[in-house]
């Protein structure tokens, strides 16, 4: 199995302190998750064991059996942890913007991803390799139900509204906008799972927002016939 390696190269960073209403249980079993996602994006879950996620995250290989019994139970908790946090960050975007278009709400949303990529090392390569990761590795298991289909459910919401306000073109299924939506996203988190690079990431992210406000491509001005040219 290809690793993928973080732009950066440094271990995630932990969370420091103690959150209000929580206590010191609560900011380690925060920091083995993002230990986790971190090492199953830069070595894949095969290649990453118990150990080096206790190494991550600060604390011994004994205190972490003292948050969860497996790797297996890591993996499935740090999936969905990811997965409610990416959707999270689209719709407090989508919210935020509310009154603007919803091409605008979701360049938005991807620019916060942006953000969410660099806070939390390794998360964009880790969920968009979860479902390679469950396939060829009997011991994982899908989400559940409500949470699997987080996105898919935004996308609808979001293609629904814009149907709404007339922003969606004449001809085009809410359905349909929606799961293209969802795999353009999910084919732009496999792309950074592949190459592992946060600005390139950044890069493909931006052209994307062009194409959905149709600024990606153009088509190019036809030359004047001759007799057009002599006329004028």
């Amino acid at each position: 199995m290809k690793k993928a390696t973080t732009g950066s190269g440094a271990v995630p960073p932990r969370r420091r302190g103690r959150p209000e209403g929580s206590g010191v249980a609560t900011v380690t079993r925060e920091n083995i998750l993002r230990a986790a996602v971190y090492c199953f994006a830069r070595s894949g879950y095969a290649q990453t064991s118990n150990r080096d996620i206790a190494q991550a995250a600060g604390i011994t290989s004994g205190s972490l059996y003292h948050y969860f019994d497996s790797k297996s139970a890591i993996f499935q908790e740090a999936l969905r942890q990811c997965t409610l946090a990416l959707v999270e960050t689209y719709r407090a975007a989508s919210t935020e913007s509310a009154a603007l278009s919803c091409v605008d709400q979701l360049c938005l949303g991807l620019e916060r991803v942006i953000g969410l990529s660099r806070d939390w090392p390794g998360i964009i390569r880790f969920g968009g390799n979860a479902a390679a990761e469950i396939r060829h590795n009997r011991e994982l298991e899908w989400l559940r139900a409500d949470v699997a289909d987080a996105f898919p459910a935004f996308f609808r919401e979001l293609m629904q509204r814009a149907q709404a306000r007339g922003e969606l073109a004449e001809g085009v299924g809410v359905d349909d906008a929606a799961g293209l939506l969802l795999t353009l996203t999910m084919g732009l988190s496999i792309s950074h799972e592949t190459d592992g690079d946060e600005d390139q990431f950044a890069a493909r992210v931006r052209a994307f927002e062009r194409l959905l406000r149709g600024q990606l491509l153009r088509t190019p001005h036809e030359p004047a016939q001759s007799g057009q040219r002599q006329s004028q």
